[in-house]
């Protein structure tokens, strides 16, 4: 059950589309919203490179500290107050401030507190960057303890659910938050299984049929062999309609991901958004 839902906004090109999903589900849900921009207090920790691999420590003037500090907190309050208005005038129930610390640790904090959590795929130095996802979103997905979604730059209400299913534990918490979103949004659910032997395949479709049975559903199933992560981003690119993927996160090893970058890294990389990371 989906009853409150944080949005973590900072003024990105991201942040109307996350406020967007966050209005949308909150309506049909019947969701309270808890929005907050985080003023990070790193950026005033700085550091000189001196070449190699040694660093020593700059610290700004009083005066840049002061200024700088007063800058992001004014554009924090222009941004909140500016969300205050759209938010009531959407007639939801809602709260918004601004707020200090890490984002990372801050976010990651508050997920403990609300059933679901929304962020853009990128942050605040987006339109500079080459990245394909930001830091703190990436640090936020593997950290947070409630489901994630991921909204791209543009809002677009997604007319079905796609749940990546393969009996993992977190795949498996995924099949059932699809199966709430799809009953309480009336959307239909299509339940996809990737794997190479087609028993296996066959099996943990039977298996996500049982599951759903009492839903009554508008439900279909799907099995494709191949590369997991080439098959699920072009399934999110071959839909005719947007469509919300549900996914599991980091299933596999701490070293596995290092070396190679897990399946749900490399999805939330390519894949067109918005997608839902099961927790």
């Amino acid at each position: 059950m989906i009853k409150s839902i944080f949005l973590a906004v900072d003024g990105s090109i991201f942040t109307n589309a996350v406020v967007e999903y966050g209005i949308d589900l909150a309506k049909k849900l019947d969701a309270f919203l808890r929005v907050y921009s985080v003023i990070d207090i790193r950026i005033y920790e700085w550091v000189l490179n001196t070449g190699g691999e040694g660093y020593m420590p700059v610290i700004p003037s009083n005066v840049f500290h002061d200024e700088s500090y007063k800058f992001h907190s004014e554009r924090a309050e222009v941004l909140i107050d500016t969300l205050r208005k759209k938010l009531k005038d959407s007639g939801i129930k809602f709260e918004a401030d601004k707020l200090e610390g890490d984002p990372v640790e801050v976010i990651c904090d508050i997920s403990r507190q609300v059933d679901l959590v929304i962020m853009g795929a990128r942050g605040d130095y987006a339109r500079w960057g080459d990245r394909l996802l930001g830091a703190t979103l990436e640090s936020v997905s593997r950290q947070n303890h409630s489901p994630l979604l991921i909204a791209d730059q543009t809002y677009n209400e997604f007319k079905s659910i796609i749940c990546a299913y393969d009996r993992s534990e977190a795949s498996n918490t995924g099949l059932k938050l699809s199966a709430y979103l799809s009953e309480q949004l009336s959307l239909p659910l299509e339940v996809l299984t990737i794997h190479d032997d087609e028993l296996e395949r066959e099996e943990t479709l039977e298996e996500a049929r049982t599951y759903l049975e009492p839903y009554k559903l508008q439900a279909q199933f799907r099995h494709e062999a191949g590369d997991p992560v080439k098959t699920l981003i072009q399934v999110t690119l071959d839909v005719l309609e947007p469509a919300l993927l549900v996914m599991g996160s980091f299933g596999h090893s701490r070293i596995r991901e290092a070396i190679l970058g897990s399946t749900t890294v490399q999805v939330m990389r390519k894949a067109n958004r918005p997608i839902l990371l099961a927790k």
